[in-house]
């Protein structure tokens, strides 16, 4: 029998828990319906996760016994950092959904010179990328940004090992094998990067990506780029 997976700021080695958090009460309780002795998984976000024991539950905090601690070994080795200008609501929902479902460590809601949507709820995003984490079974939460400048963005790109700057107007290298620790992945909005973007990336010695000959739409450029990068698969293995 498959065991709920809650994600959060537990103490995974203490003996005994008390659950307050509303929003995981009110699952427990009101969608998932369980019942005292009936199990679930609570993960420290930080790799380990504890299989607990309901004692006893009402509607302000369920109180669970942790009986076995593991270290979960799904995270990738790849650390993807996606910088994604802000589309739509819903599209840019999609893109936080299935880039945490892929692997991806860090996820920057850029303000790019073409983008249109200025701003983000952050709080339903980080919802979104917490429920998303909790079903495709990562031990760690995803860190989602504030909105960042495209000068804050390139200031904070330099920490990556390399960074892939995808665009459909030329001719790209590819995703570099080999590489496994810090990626950026940068992706445009609706309008595409704006030509000083583009130069300025170059200047910065990014990496020019492509996706193929296709023009994909932000969203599915956004996820397909991070999951190929995270999962290592190139397109020209020369690279």
């Amino acid at each position: 029998m498959k065991l709920h997976r809650f994600i959060g700021y537990y103490d995974v080695f203490a003996p005994e828990l008390d659950i307050t958090d509303q929003a995981v009460v009110h699952q427990i309780n009101n969608v998932l319906r369980l019942k005292e002795g009936q199990k679930i998984l609570l993960c420290d976000g930080k790799g380990r996760e504890a299989e607990a024991s309901i004692l006893s539950l009402d509607k302000k905090q369920i109180y669970v016994s942790l009986e076995r601690v593991t270290d979960l070994q799904n995270e990738p080795e790849r650390e993807i950092v996606l910088y994604c200008s802000i589309i739509k609501k819903e599209l840019f929902d999609l893109v936080v959904q299935k880039a945490t479902e892929v692997g991806a460590k860090q996820i920057i809601p850029l303000l790019s010179a073409r983008t249109v949507k200025q701003d983000v709820k952050l709080d339903r995003l980080r919802q979104i990328a917490k429920e998303a984490a909790e079903q495709s079974g990562r031990g760690v939460l995803p860190m989602i940004y504030e909105p960042m400048k495209w000068s804050t963005a390139m200031d904070h790109s330099k920490d990556n090992l390399v960074n892939l700057f995808f665009h459909t107007m030329e001719k790209g290298d590819g995703i570099p094998q080999g590489f496994k620790k810090k990626i950026g992945v940068w992706i445009g909005p609706e309008g595409g990067w704006d030509e000083e973007e583009v130069d300025e990336a170059k200047k910065a010695n990014f990496l020019m990506a492509e996706l193929g000959p296709l023009v994909l739409r932000a969203e599915t450029a956004a996820i397909i780029a991070s999951y190929l990068c995270v999962h290592g698969q190139v397109k020209n293995p020369s690279v």
